[in-house]
């Protein structure tokens, strides 16, 4: 608009874009880790959720619908999604053909994440790993920026000869097979332990890289505290080593022994029971619950049709052309091989069917 900017502010801005990785500020994705450690009687087996905040993407939504529909929930009114937070090895997983890549940080909490799965569920759902994200903390919580390289090809491996039959043998002898369960107090242990270095892990606000300015530009300045306000904050500040101690005891207490026996108790008593499943695949699960999924085709009343490799049993999509939701007209089951834990996107293969039409799994709604 005939103004120049002021080298200030193209220092910010050069700044800002290699921080970014030189993505655009708009294909970030803001991940805030929320750890719970609730009572388990009042229903809550997980150890807590991760708010995702992002503009529309349709790839971004549909890796987050890899999930099945006990995980994630949408809001509408803040445009959230909020999956479980042992579900984000696989999100991170699914992103990563889509360009963004996760930090060392990041990563580490994800391998925690995995080490709670192992503990608890035997390693059946153990995700493979993946690469760099940039990372902002705040006080209790983690903000995640990740970078995304819209030029980043994805790579479709070429036909198989052998069929879809080649698939399902190769599942067949890939399916886990039982193993020898820890005792109930190592597995306490190890949990209690694990559960301890995640939350110093998400505590910790340390972070070696050169900082942005992120001042307010142009907005007026926050008003002066009252003297009121004043003598009330002093106060607080006062009694502040209380508080500390508090948490020290917070920390340092059984409270996580506790949260971590509930869990290995709770979930010795779901392997136990048998799973109502019909998609050929009950040993898929996500926090120790299966959800069945298929390989599903669509058709809308408006004359559009699709298919998705990620039909989860009672879940409506919604259509593209007029957002109209449907349950699948056939779903048929999938033939994929099980996740081996080597980074691959979808189960480290895509399935059969998908193959057939030249169509990549992680690129379906």
């Amino acid at each position: 608009m005939g103004r120049s900017a002021s080298p200030e502010l193209k220092k910010r801005a050069y700044d800002i874009e290699q921080s970014l990785g030189g993505a655009s500020a708009s294909d970030t994705i803001a991940l805030t880790i929320n750890l719970s450690f609730d009572d388990p009687g009042q229903g809550c087996w997980s150890f807590g959720c991760v708010v995702a905040k992002f503009l529309y993407d349709a790839d971004i939504i549909s890796v987050l619908k890899m999930l099945p529909p006990t995980q994630r929930t949408y809001d509408p009114v803040t445009k959230a999604w909020t999956f479980d937070l042992l579900g984000l090895p696989s999100v991170l997983e699914n992103l990563s053909p889509l360009g963004y890549r996760a930090s060392t940080r990041l990563k580490d909490i994800s391998d925690k994440v995995t080490s709670f799965e192992m503990i608890l569920w035997g390693g059946d759902n153990a995700d493979g790993s993946v690469s760099d994200i940039n990372i902002v903390d705040g006080k209790g919580k983690v903000h995640i920026e990740n970078e995304n390289d819209s030029q980043q090809p994805v790579s479709i491996p070429q036909k198989d000869t052998n069929g879809d039959d080649a698939f399902s043998s190769v599942e067949q002898q890939q399916q886990p097979t039982s193993k020898p369960s820890m005792d109930v107090n190592d597995k306490t242990q190890q949990l209690d332990k694990e559960l301890k270095l995640l939350v110093s892990l998400i505590k910790n606000t340390s972070d070696n890289r050169n900082t942005i300015d992120k001042s307010d530009c142009g907005i007026s300045k926050r008003r002066k505290l009252t003297p009121a306000q004043k003598s009330w904050a002093s106060d607080f500040l006062e009694d502040s080593d209380d508080d500390d101690n508090e948490y020290d005891d917070f920390f340092d207490g059984d409270i996580f022994t506790t949260f971590a026996a509930s869990h290995i108790k709770h979930a010795n008593k779901m392997q136990d029971d048998s799973t109502n499943c019909d998609c050929g695949r009950p040993w898929k699960k996500v926090n120790g619950k299966h959800t069945c999924r298929y390989f599903g085709t669509f058709h809308c009343d408006c004359g559009n049709t699709w298919t998705s490799a990620y039909c989860w049993k009672g879940e409506m999509q919604s259509c593209r052309r007029c957002n109209k939701e449907s349950l699948p007209a056939r779903k048929e089951k999938l033939d994929g091989r099980i996740g081996m834990g080597t980074g691959a996107p979808h189960d480290s293969a895509r399935c059969g069917r998908c193959r057939t039409l030249g169509y990549n799994c992680n690129l379906l709604v």
